[in-house]
């Protein structure tokens, strides 16, 4: 009974916390010029206070000095919550003077292989191209480069109002139905305090007077979010399907963000840009062109996640592994083509009724 009573009062803590938090955490923004200046690529037209992932973080910590489930469950996870609080101070720099990707790239490494080294990577790739075990040396280096992939992917969803929360819950959701069933109570209280904190910051990112995430929080949850999954696969007490069906739900409940951020990086060198140089090529943007509104374009992206997670867990009986990636990153390249041609189509039209406006 105590593990619930702390589970939900930690909840409650997190979501009032947060409400008192930000309208503070604003003002000092707005003072010390911590805010998103809009320009030529971004869709906000006034300065917006860039403090989700500080309030986030700010709120989990203190409630950890008094939750000692939470203070348990940071314990457990060894170096992935200091890890991310040094992602959160790099993104926060980031978001105020706009740090060289190079540098961000050299911290987010270096923060991916402490994680692997305390013990949490990927020991297997199970099954995936008939392998099972795998040298150390490649176990650290897959976990570097998968935590660091989705670092960067989550961060390149934050483009529009809501939609990196709303993935980031979704994510820890999938983490709470597995920490249930692990029997590792104290996550399951620090996961929900976590969700609890993005619902109220979700409440300010949808009013008029809104805040962002920032690099920061993106870099903060999506570290969190990735390396808790990575260390409750390998958590024992699984069977054999356990693991599978845990590996397929992360997989395909988060495919949406790396295959883009894949699509984007490709597409940009296709073009000799640097896969770095920030454009309105993203899935979402894609979708503003069809003139779906914020919250509209996240519920088709939580939408779409969850068919995905649906979709992946039925054809586990049915195909392997490799098998259900390939289903899913040829429905994704579908998508996205019929959106980059619907984008197209409205280019040219612009273009010629430019031209008719011009030779009238």
């Amino acid at each position: 009974m105590k593990p619930i009573i702390q589970t939900i009062s930690a909840s409650i803590s997190a979501f009032t916390l947060i409400l008192i938090l930000i309208p503070m955490l604003k003002k000092i923004a707005n003072k010390y010029n911590l805010v998103d200046k809009p320009n030529a690529r971004k869709i906000h037209q006034t300065p917006v206070p860039i403090i989700g992932g500080i309030s986030i973080a700010l709120v989990i910590s203190l409630i950890t000095l008094i939750n000692s489930q939470m203070y348990q469950a940071i314990l457990d996870l060894k170096t992935i919550f200091p890890s991310a609080i040094l992602l959160l101070v790099v993104g926060c720099i980031d978001d105020k003077v706009d740090l060289k990707a190079k540098y961000k790239l050299i911290i987010q490494l270096c923060c991916a292989l402490a994680v692997s080294i305390s013990g949490i990577r990927i020991m297997s790739l199970y099954g995936l191209f008939g392998v099972y075990e795998i040298p150390l040396l490649l176990q650290h280096t897959l976990t570097v480069i998968i935590v660091t992939g989705v670092l960067n992917a989550m961060n390149l969803m934050d483009g529009i109002d809501g939609l990196l929360g709303e993935i980031a819950i979704l994510g820890f959701l999938v983490l709470i139905a597995f920490s249930i069933y692990l029997k590792e109570y104290a996550l399951v209280t620090l996961f929900t305090a976590f969700i609890a904190a993005i619902i109220g910051f979700l409440k300010f990112n949808f009013s008029s007077k809104k805040i962002f995430m920032g690099d920061a929080g993106s870099l903060f949850l999506s570290n969190v979010i990735i390396s808790s999954a990575i260390y409750l696969i390998n958590k024992e007490g699984h069977t054999e399907t356990s693991k599978n069906i845990m590996l397929v739900s992360v997989i395909a409940l988060f495919s949406i963000p790396v295959m883009d951020s894949l699509r984007v990086y490709l597409g940009r060198m296709k073009y000799g840009n640097s896969p770095f140089k920030a454009d309105k090529t993203h899935f979402h943007h894609l979708l503003l062109q069809m003139n779906f509104s914020h919250k509209g374009i996240g519920i088709i992206v939580i939408l779409l996640s969850i068919t995905f997670f649906l979709f992946g867990l039925i054809s586990l009986n049915y195909i392997n592994l490799l098998s259900i990636i390939l289903i899913l990153v040829t429905v994704f390249s579908i998508i996205s083509f019929l959106l980059n041609l619907n984008k197209k189509v409205n280019t040219w039209i612009t273009t010629i009724k430019e031209l008719e406006h011009k030779n009238s």
